[in-house]
């Protein structure tokens, strides 16, 4: 199969920068301190055995547009000389709406990403934010959207599999009870993520509350001690952000290999390989169980960690971004 990967920037205006370069034919993109998404794709196809990449839309069997680049050109938040006029130009010019691939991990939940009357007319597309989380439902769109979901940053595969080196060895014992990465948000008060923070402090054990290291650049490189902390807590909570669902952190917690405790999702079902509370994680509905729920799994060492085994089993095998890849291919055959 062959894939062009539509890239409408000008590299060069990125302040962050990670190169990748096909086997192939050896073209490269360079991609810049937020592309954290494209990023990943690109090097899950070019690891893809069954995928050949294209530069160009003529030798394509299809197209696949990243996040909102399928419309680049008409959104006011993309400043017109980081953009590269002519390849988008060429994309205007090319109407062939059924090889487009739409993979869409913005926040919003609408669909400004295609033009109205291109909308009804791309191949498939794929969409993470499709939770109205004010409603508590999934979204009805006017044509058939494939949910999608985050996975493992390959950065934090790599890390994670060098982890035991990286540490002392000796040092393999738990440092907290339980871990919430979060701090209160004065803004948000009544998120998730505000109110778990609240709870976990009550927990009288060894436990760590708060952000780590925020000079760090958040998806160019590996925050180690965020990291670290994960790995060296026996419980994580967790929760996704106020007004949509799914973020990286969950992969993280997951890949960890403890016990993660997250609030329940609407999109899990949507899931090609969904997770099972009380299998892979804990699901908690309610805030108030939070802190009955750290209590019991920490008198109950077996159940936690076997709970914890089983989930970051189950994210490395179908929780990568080169699974993500895996699923869009699927949806092409």
């Amino acid at each position: 199969m062959k894939i062009y990967f539509f890239w409408p920037f000008n590299s060069q205006y990125f302040r962050h920068k990670r190169t990748l370069t096909t086997k192939i034919n050896k073209f490269s993109i360079t991609f810049g301190e937020y592309n954290t998404e494209p990023y990943e794709f690109f090097k899950a196809l070019i690891d893809n055995d069954s995928i050949e990449l294209v530069n160009n839309f003529k030798n394509a069997d299809y197209v696949i547009y990243m996040m909102d680049y399928r419309n680049c050109y008409s959104m006011n938040h993309y400043n017109q000389i980081i953009l590269n006029i002519p390849k988008i130009k060429e994309m205007c010019l090319y109407r062939q709406y059924h090889k487009e691939i739409i993979i869409d991990y913005n926040d919003w939940t609408d669909t400004r990403n295609v033009p109205d009357n291109i909308f009804p007319l791309v191949k498939k597309y794929f969409k993470r934010s499709v939770v109205d989380k004010y409603n508590n439902k999934i979204i009805e769109y006017s044509r058939n959207i494939n949910y999608i979901t985050y996975g493992i940053r390959s950065d934090y595969l790599s890390f994670d599999s060098d982890y035991n080196k990286l540490i002392n060895k000796n040092d393999n014992n738990y440092k907290y009870d339980v871990c919430c990465l979060f701090d209160f948000n004065d803004k948000q008060p009544n998120s998730n993520r505000s109110k778990i923070v609240l709870e976990v402090d009550k927990y009288k054990g060894n436990k760590f509350v708060g952000t780590v290291n925020i000079n760090i650049e958040r998806y160019c490189s590996v925050n180690e001690e965020y990291y670290n902390i994960l790995k060296k807590s026996k419980i994580i909570v967790t929760a996704n952000p106020y007004s949509y669902e799914g973020d990286y952190r969950l992969y993280e917690a997951l890949l960890s290999g403890n016990l993660v405790l997250c609030d329940e999702m609407l999109g899990n079902d949507l899931l090609k390989n969904p997770f099972i509370n009380k299998k892979h994680l804990i699901f908690y509905n309610n805030i108030d169980e939070i802190l009955e729920l750290i209590k019991y799994y920490i008198n109950n060492e077996e159940e936690r960690y076997n709970i914890g085994k089983n989930g970051r089993e189950y994210v490395l095998k179908y929780h990568k971004f080169c699974d993500r890849v895996d699923e869009v291919l699927g949806n092409l055959i």
